[in-house]
């Protein structure tokens, strides 16, 4: 007779938003937080990816007719789908207040793994600054993966603004320079 596996799982199966959870004081947490949480959807877009001529866009949506919303052009030299997917994660973060309890839907598994990178391989610059934004923050933010491309009206409105973002002008990235140490903002 198989072996059981003694891994447990804890499952938010009904209500506006499912997931799913390997210890009860993260399911219980996410439970008693989701009235209190701002559901934020983010996507990447980028024609001729890997390509010279690549053009990127991006788009966060909050919901028909909110004024955050926001359809940009990929800024930088750097034009790829996944440097789009976490440009866009950023910009929702950016946007967001920082006390508000806060869900990133995405359906970048790049971004989902990007969280809590120490020393990224790639896109080192954004997966740092990414990871930083969500630090300084004092309310909770949950990342939750969504499958692209499936229907679900919120993730195709963040399609939709991504595209147009994408035929916006070129513009360019600026971003400071990130410091290792607290000693180093001191040199």
């Amino acid at each position: 007779m198989p072996k059981i596996s003694s891994l447990k799982y804890y499952a938010v199966a009904k209500g506006e938003k499912t997931e799913i959870f390997t210890s009860w004081k993260e399911c219980k947490e996410y439970v008693n937080d989701i009235k209190d949480k701002l559901n934020v959807w983010t996507d990447g877009y980028c024609k001729r990816n890997g390509l010279s001529d690549a053009i990127g866009g991006i788009g966060v949506f909050f919901g028909d007719k909110d004024f955050r919303n926001l359809s940009e052009r990929l800024p930088g030299e750097q034009q790829t789908n996944n440097y789009a997917e976490i440009y866009a994660a950023i910009r929702a973060l950016e946007i967001c207040d920082k006390n508000e309890n806060l869900i990133i839907n995405t359906d970048s598994i790049y971004v989902i793994n990007s969280h809590n990178i120490k020393k990224p391989k790639k896109i080192f610059d954004l997966v740092n600054k990414f990871n930083d934004l969500i630090k300084k923050r004092k309310g909770k933010t949950y990342l939750k993966h969504v499958k692209g491309h499936s229907n679900i009206y919120e993730n195709e409105q963040t399609d939709r603004l991504t595209y147009l973002g994408s035929k916006n002008p070129d513009v360019e990235l600026i971003l400071p320079e990130r410091k290792n140490t607290i000693k180093d903002y001191f040199k």
